[in-house]
């Protein structure tokens, strides 16, 4: 399969992808929601091929890192967590896990920054930075990237994800659009051809999106916290009722009264399902989407903002808004940088890194 033809099969992949999020059971809706309040930005921050004997120690980050084994092999240990990944494996650290990666279990492992500096770096028009080092013996080729959230480190869904996700190639295979999309990765970070850069980037945002759902499908209940409560019948149509419309007056009774519920069972489930009370969760999300609007319309008022999701009192919003963020909501916005020159300016400062 050319490039054109790929690019051409991920496209289609993507609107089925959309086609059934908005077709499918409400409860992908809200899972919809949520990783559009997070704002999720990726970039792939070098390719790296390394030869035997090498061992490299990453330490732990602000952002999000994940590494995409292209040909080779490498061992993973991150905590108590130790795997080995092949062709086609990925490793995602929603939380920037410190961990190390090399060719063989019980290998000696160096600083990053010390590998960096004995790497032949090169980029020559590419996408990213392309480095070589290590040994003579076998080499392992693996794409290295993170993610960064607008949304910020607080956001709910990052406090129910696992330190370490690992999708191996075969899981993969069972995902729509996930296979090709690693793929793609895996060919684009090592390409010249003119666009390189701009595929990558976008493939990087796609690809958060589909692990998540990918770890959604398949882990138990009781690992997913507040997810989990996205696949009863009751409480999912409740999220999604409410999700649907923030600004409206949510009450106990009236998210009871949407599921055909009595309110206190419902309170009673859904504080079990998710963790919180039913009100904890409502002002709590209402606080996600005031910043994330606030983001988005820095010249919006702040009274629009707070009837948007439901406050018609400004000055109840703004008490709600600092028990939730530490501070006024004018304040918080006036320190928010512009977001097209944070996303450069992180990116850019992250591939300085990696091109050491």
């Amino acid at each position: 399969m050319d490039a054109l033809d790929e690019i051409g099969y991920r496209s289609i992949a993507i609107v089925q992808s959309r086609w059934r999020m908005r077709n499918t059971k409400k409860s992908t809706d809200v899972l919809s929601d949520v990783l559009r309040q997070l704002s999720v930005q990726g970039s792939v921050t070098g390719c790296a091929t390394m030869g035997a004997p090498w061992g490299m120690a990453v330490p732990s980050s602000e952002v999000a890192m994940f590494h995409v084994v292209a040909r080779g092999g490498l061992h993973l240990k991150a905590g108590a967590h130790v795997a080995t990944l092949g062709p086609g494996d990925l490793v995602l650290f929603p939380r920037g896990m410190s961990h190390t990666l090399a060719d063989a279990p019980r290998r000696r492992t160096v600083p990053l920054g010390d590998v960096l500096a004995d790497c032949r770096s090169s980029n020559d028009g590419g996408s990213c930075a392309q480095l070589t080092g290590g040994g003579d013996g076998p080499q392992t080729t693996y794409v290295c990237g993170q993610f960064c959230f607008a949304g910020g480190s607080s956001h709910p869904l990052l406090a129910v994800l696992p330190d370490l996700m690992v999708l191996r190639a075969d899981e993969s295979r069972g995902i729509a659009g996930l296979e090709t999309s690693l793929r793609f990765l895996a060919e684009e970070a090592r390409s010249r051809e003119p666009g390189a850069q701009i595929a990558v980037d976008r493939i990087v945002d796609l690809l958060f999106v589909q692990v998540v759902r990918a770890w959604t499908a398949s882990a138990d209940r009781a690992d997913l916290g507040w997810l989990g409560a996205l696949s009863d019948a009751k409480i999912g149509a409740a999220l999604s009722h409410f999700h649907a419309a923030p600004e409206k007056t949510w009450t106990v009774d009236a998210l009871a009264r949407s599921v055909g519920m009595s309110r206190s069972a419902f309170a009673a489930r859904f504080s079990k399902l998710v963790g919180h009370p039913p009100l904890t969760y409502v002002t709590d999300w209402r606080m996600v989407v005031a910043a994330q609007r606030m983001r988005e319309r820095r010249d919006t008022p702040l009274a629009d903002i707070a009837r948007s999701v439901g406050y018609e009192s400004e000055a109840a919003f703004g008490v709600a808004f600092k028990k939730h963020f530490h501070a006024p909501p004018g304040a918080w916005r006036r320190q928010l940088p512009d977001a097209g020159a944070a996303r450069t300016a992180a990116t850019a400062t992250r591939r300085r890194e990696v091109a050491v």
